[in-house]
């Protein structure tokens, strides 16, 4: 009988993850995982055991399936993954690290992933600098919390921006306009939620101030158009593709997060900036202007420092352009306002590559 090839293997995996995913995030990736590697470990060993040394696996956590993060995650799995069996780089097949399998996985988001990457359930993840810094330190809503020290970064990928969504017929035009509406404030766990309590306390209101829901954004995009919602918050590289569809559809309208408290929150919290969002860039919306945190990229501090420096060397290398381009509206990596320290192997990277002084 003929053997899948690991391609395939791989592929269907990824469709399972997806599937799973949309409906129970932890279960379906627990189970799916970890059929996935039985899966690899029958082939491997259909195959005689040849090279089983040389295979390793490095998880991205991400965020739900509808936000940047798993887009952006799958991306990078994608462009560092060399799987046993794979074309050669100089011949036109994927130029990642020999040997390693890169899995993007969905998470809750920036907090969750903190916490699970800190404790080493997940080599690596996505998450909002200002998530990372706070957690680091214990400041913020990590206040009175042991510090998640143990993660470091890779590097920043891209700006995100805060958007704050209503329904088109509502009467909300500011963020003091939220107070007795019916919001989401995303899910617990998220760099989103995280965010928006900060936001919403910078001008004026706690959470007894708002009809408090909590959920994805896939979620509130459902309720907005079922009339059960009157607004959302969401921290997405824009333009996100749940808001672009509602804007097709003239369901909502994009609100500014603006003005002195804005300008407080941004002296206050380094990470935060200035972000515009220009108009028509979701449809019948004009020029937005709100705020922008960074996206970075994190690993646990045991992550072997070879192996980060290899990751780096392949995200960099000319022939993977073309794999970004789907994502590449996002991703722009530098190490500028890194929020924490960099890890080991990738410092080596970017002295080696000249982007960094010793």
């Amino acid at each position: 009988m003929k053997l899948p090839s690991l391609q395939t293997v791989l592929q269907a995996f990824i469709r399972n993850v997806v599937r799973w995913s949309n409906n129970r995030i932890f279960a379906g990736c627990i189970c799916v995982a970890g059929l996935f590697i039985l899966a690899v470990a029958v082939y491997l060993g259909s195959q005689g055991f040849k090279n089983v040394d040389k295979v390793s696996f490095f998880r991205i956590a991400t965020g739900p399936t509808s936000g940047t993060y798993f887009s952006v995650g799958k991306t990078i799995a994608s462009v560092v993954s060399h799987p046993p069996g794979a074309e050669p780089c100089e011949v036109g097949g994927r130029c990642g690290v020999p040997g390693l399998i890169a899995i993007a996985q969905t998470t809750q988001g920036s907090v969750a992933n903190m916490r699970s990457v800190n404790a080493g359930q997940f080599e690596s993840g996505l998450a909002q600098a200002d998530i990372v810094y706070a957690s680091f330190w214990s400041e913020g809503v990590f206040k009175g919390a042991p510090p998640l020290d143990r993660v470091r970064v890779i590097a920043n990928l891209y700006r995100e921006a805060i958007h704050l969504v209503a329904r088109y017929d509502s009467d909300i035009n500011s963020v003091e306009d939220l107070r007795d509406k019916r919001v989401s404030l995303d899910i617990p766990g998220s760099g989103t939620h995280a965010d928006a309590i900060a936001i919403l306390q910078a001008f004026g209101l706690g959470r007894n101030d708002i009809r408090l829901r909590e959920m994805d954004s896939s979620a509130a995009a459902d309720q907005i158009l079922n009339n059960n919602l009157d607004a959302f918050f969401l921290i997405s590289g824009p333009p996100n593709p749940s808001i672009a569809n509602l804007a097709e559809r003239g369901a909502i309208r994009l609100i500014p997060i603006d003005g002195k408290p804005a300008r407080k929150l941004i002296r206050e919290n380094n990470f935060f900036s200035p972000f515009t969002l220009p108009a028509q860039l979701y449809k019948y919306s004009g020029e937005i202007k709100t705020l922008g945190v960074g996206a970075s990229w994190i690993v646990n501090e045991s992550v072997d420092d070879d192996l980060v420096y290899e990751i780096l060397r392949a995200f960099f290398n000319p022939a993977n352009r073309e794999r970004l381009r789907p994502t590449s509206g996002h991703i722009n990596i530098s190490i500028d306002d890194t929020p924490i320290f960099l890890h080991p192997g990738a410092k080596r990277y970017y002295l080696e590559a000249g982007i960094i002084e010793n």
